[in-house]
């Protein structure tokens, strides 16, 4: 969704299962290649995942794509690095130095 308060556009995003546990308050996303702060998000069992608030200024919509995004426009996301590092070190079995799939 897509709402406007005063000179801020508020844009509202699904993000996916299981990718959405890698979102932080005031943490950082990447929409379409564009570095931006999660305003908000709250977790949803249906469909599951995260819905997430992004507050965008003006001279944010001026000088990327976002400003021609419609509602229901699917888009490229990527999110938290640090989240993804912390993962995979949480994989390696620290007794044996192995790495564990599954």
């Amino acid at each position: 969704g897509r709402r406007t308060e005063g000179n801020t556009e508020f844009f509202s995003l699904q993000v996916p299962s299981p990718d959405h546990r890698y979102l932080i308050p005031k943490g950082s996303i990447t929409v379409d290649g564009i570095s931006l702060t999660v305003n908000a998000f709250a977790d949803r069992a249906d469909p599951p995942g995260s819905l997430v608030e992004l507050a965008i200024i003006p001279h944010t919509l001026e000088v990327t794509t976002l400003g021609e995004r419609e509602p229901g426009d699917s888009v490229h996301l990527e999110l938290d690095l640090v989240g993804k590092y912390v993962d995979r070190f949480r994989e390696v079995d620290g007794a044996r130095g192995e790495v564990v799939h599954g």
